[in-house]
């Protein structure tokens, strides 16, 4: 998602209708709605949970990465207010994770 996308309607790849509804028997024309970082970041705080090994590559990118589109969630580092929750398994790919200039609260 680009940096300025606001909530809208989107058509759901294949994939993630799979993943999401695996016995769905009519998977033609499904849409969804998501949030727009734009909108996100229009929030007073913005609280990002990541737990899990499964998380660590999503997380590492947030954390390491400049705010790109192809990252969308490295857009959530601009807001002001963010707060980063964290366990050991999903924090296990950042590299020097004290010296990140972060409130990252970890459990």
């Amino acid at each position: 998602s680009p940096q300025f996308s606001v909530t809208r309607k989107v058509k759901l790849s294949k994939s993630t209708i799979n993943a999401n509804f695996p016995n769905k028997k009519n998977k033609k024309n499904n849409y969804a709605l998501t949030i727009g970082i734009n909108t996100i970041l229009k929030s007073k705080i913005l609280v990002l949970i990541g737990l899990g090994k499964n998380k660590a590559n999503a997380i590492k990118n947030t954390i390491e990465l400049k705010p790109n589109k192809k990252y969308p969630s490295t857009f959530l580092k601009t807001h002001k207010n963010t707060m980063i929750i964290i366990d050991k398994q999903s924090s296990s790919l950042i590299s020097n994770l004290k010296k990140k200039n972060l409130t990252l609260y970890e459990i």
